[in-house]
């Protein structure tokens, strides 16, 4: 997407399979988010992001216990995170990580959430 000319206005902008938080939705209460963690440094968020979103996790029941049944902090430590498993050819054919680097779209999409 090319930045509107001087003058010109954005009337609108579809997200395809946009992240709930770019949707209005919050972090449910005591569920962890790896790019949301106020510990890490944006560096460590961008760098932790991809073992975190590919690892695997036992919960609990969901329909008795709500949101806090889901284990989003601790991944289980078989299978490993699939990112672990992927060689360098893999991971350059699959990933793009510039829109998630210091300027990159998904900063400004964030911000502008």
């Amino acid at each position: 997407m090319c930045a509107p000319a001087s003058g010109e206005q954005v009337r609108r902008v579809v997200y395809y399979d946009s992240s709930y938080v770019c949707a209005g939705y919050k972090i449910p209460e005591g569920v962890y988010h790896a790019l949301h963690d106020p510990s890490l440094t944006p560096a460590q968020k961008t760098e932790r992001f991809g073992v975190w979103v590919s690892s695997y996790y036992a919960h609990g029941d969901v329909w008795t216990t709500g949101p806090a049944a889901v284990e989003s902090r601790n991944a289980l430590p078989s299978p490993p995170a699939t990112i672990l498993t992927m060689t360098p050819e893999e991971l350059a054919e699959s990933a793009y990580s510039a829109p998630g680097g210091d300027g990159g779209s998904e900063q400004l999409l964030a911000q502008a959430s």
